[in-house]
């Protein structure tokens, strides 16, 4: 009987968690190039979302594989401006550095996304393989 209710209980917290979340995320336009052109601005589209991934120009300030033209609609968020570390480490081990996806998919490659690897640089893989995500948003 107590871990039906534990489980209830925790089920009603997640509803209401979710609930919170709902309320105080901020939906933001972001653009990426999501038709597959070559650095092309025509191919730059925005949607609205919140909750999000980073593009390759947000977290580094400059463009090396992603659609040149993304850098256009976009600005390198302040933490990394800083020079706060793009290292993230996994879940199932803090001591272990992880690589993580970004939204951009690189330019030359239909088949490739801008990703961070685990030494905190900027390269591509092929969007096939599982990756960390590092989800971001904004608060209301």
């Amino acid at each position: 009987m107590r871990i039906f209710l534990f489980l209830r209980q925790f089920k009603y917290a997640a509803i209401y968690a979710a609930f919170l979340l709902q309320k105080i995320l901020s939906p933001c336009t972001k653009y990426t190039d999501n038709t597959g052109g070559v650095n092309e601005s025509t191919f730059v589209t925005a949607t609205t979302d919140k909750i999000f991934l980073l593009s390759e120009y947000e977290v580094f300030g400059k463009q090396a594989y992603s659609n040149s033209a993304e850098q256009n609609f976009q600005q390198q968020y302040d933490y990394f401006k800083n020079g706060n570390s793009r290292v993230h480490t996994s879940q199932k081990d803090l001591n272990s550095p992880c690589h993580w996806w970004l939204r951009s998919p690189q330019s030359s490659n239909s088949t490739s996304y801008c990703r961070v690897n685990s030494a905190g640089v900027c390269n591509t893989y092929n969007a096939r393989y599982s990756q960390g995500v590092t989800p971001a948003f904004m608060i209301a």
